[in-house]
């Protein structure tokens, strides 16, 4: 019985510190970036988008920075919606948060073929795709959000674009079509000289530049044909 009282008091214990320390964090989060409580505590919806981001500090800058762009476009089939809640956009890469609503409860939906094209027939140069998902509930759920993602390997110029969906789950299937316009000024491109050789382990590596989109950085780098290692 004294096993089972100090058992008890452990966990006691143990709820109440991480009780404290996910409120420490959640408070000194606020405290850091006052972008982050602002987006938090005004704007409706929000809290699923940072849910989604928080652990991608360079996604969360993005939103900070107002790159972050709301578009509230929307297509229903068969007790399914999927909506097209907002994006991030810079020159060579699109991000697009979306939101599944389901007329009844479901434990599983995925996310296939998500097709991007442009609504004036130019040619989108893509380079790699990435769709958010699969998405679990064990006990079902009727709303799931995620992202799919596109990066083109050259800077893009439509505005206008269409988006196809194909989604399944527990046996049913639906197709959506989702036309949507990023109306915002895509972000440019920011170069910054490095220039600076460091050494590792006796090898040479120039850093040349560092180019920075909001969604992502590229470092340019040159090794010195003296080294030694591959």
């Amino acid at each position: 019985e004294e096993k089972q009282r100090q058992k008890s008091r452990n966990r006691k214990v143990f709820s109440i510190v991480a009780a404290a320390v996910l409120l420490l964090g959640f408070f000194t989060t606020i405290r850091v970036s006052p972008t982050f409580a602002h987006y938090i505590t005004i704007i409706p919806g929000m809290e699923k988008l940072v849910e989604l981001i928080q652990d991608d500090k360079g996604r969360m800058l993005a939103v900070e920075n107002e790159y972050y762009q709301e578009i509230g476009v929307s297509d229903e089939a068969a007790g399914l919606t999927v909506t097209i809640d907002g994006a991030i956009a810079d020159e060579q890469g699109l991000v697009l948060f979306y939101t599944l609503e389901s007329e009844e409860e479901r434990k599983e939906l995925f996310i296939d073929r998500p097709q991007l094209t442009s609504q004036d027939g130019r040619k989108l140069d893509l380079g790699t795709i990435s769709a958010g998902g699969p998405h679990y509930s064990e006990t079902g759920e009727k709303s799931f959000s995620g992202t799919v993602e596109y990066f083109f390997q050259t800077p893009y110029e439509a505005k206008e674009f269409e988006l196809g969906l194909q989604v399944s789950g527990e046996g049913d299937k639906w197709s959506f079509n989702l036309p949507f316009s990023i109306e915002e000024e895509l972000a440019k491109k920011k170069t910054y000289d490095i220039n600076k050789t460091v050494k590792i382990e006796g090898q040479a590596i120039e850093f040349i530049e560092a180019t920075v989109y909001p969604l992502r950085v590229a470092v340019h780098v040159k090794m010195d044909g003296e080294n030694t290692k591959k």
